[in-house]
């Protein structure tokens, strides 16, 4: 079981291109074949990801989207944070869904994030606080409260995507997309567009 990456963002405040703004991100990225790492498309791909599941899904929803080894889980609260944890299949929904409350939770509590409603441009700058938790929640069956998740979210009818074409609307494109978004340098949709052929952005790992 491993989590890649955990991701929040301001969807009540969009960018030029309609994007949510990016608050706090974490990643661990110790299973992502060197090359990807090294070269920076690893981290871009999982913004993009996060920030195509983010501005997709409904406030209020849960959702999930698979795609070979990996899903991503992303919650939408009514207040415009959202948070989206990418792992791998393996990882059991019900804690990967209690990590993205505790993200959350740790995020809303943290005084000097009260006005994040506001922030309208993305903050790459890692939470001491998330990176904790992404390192607590690699091995989950070491603390037996990660396991437990608030009602609320475990009443929340969840959603699972097979792909990310699943989850796009109607007429879109993932090809299109990539080559809109900023979030990917040129260099980095280049790879994409070499490792789609070999059916993998990572050598070894695909999240598509």
């Amino acid at each position: 079981m491993h989590i890649l990456s955990i991701k929040l963002f301001n969807t009540n405040k969009r960018d030029h291109n309609n994007n949510p703004i990016l608050l706090a991100d974490a990643e661990d990225l110790s299973t992502i074949p060197f090359l990807a790492r090294i070269n920076g498309s690893a981290s871009e791909f999982l913004l993009f990801l996060s920030r195509t599941f983010a501005s997709r899904t409904e406030i209020g929803k849960i959702e999930g989207c698979r795609e070979k080894d990996y899903i991503g889980w992303i919650y939408h609260k009514s207040s415009g944070l959202a948070c989206v944890v990418i792992c791998d299949e393996e990882y059991e929904r019900r804690v990967a869904l209690g990590l993205i409350h505790r993200s959350m939770e740790i995020y809303e509590n943290t005084a000097s994030n009260w006005d994040w409603s506001t922030y309208d441009k993305d903050n790459k700058t890692s939470i001491n606080e998330i990176n904790d938790l992404l390192i607590k929640y690699q091995t989950p069956h070491n603390e037996d409260s990660i396991s437990k998740i608030t009602k609320d979210l475990e009443e929340t009818k969840t959603v699972l995507h097979e792909s990310i074409d699943k989850m796009l609307e109607r007429g879109e494109k993932i090809d299109t997309i990539v080559e809109k978004s900023q979030d990917l340098s040129r260099q980095s949709k280049l790879f994409y567009k070499r490792s789609k052929k070999l059916n993998s952005w990572c050598g070894s790992c695909t999240i598509s």
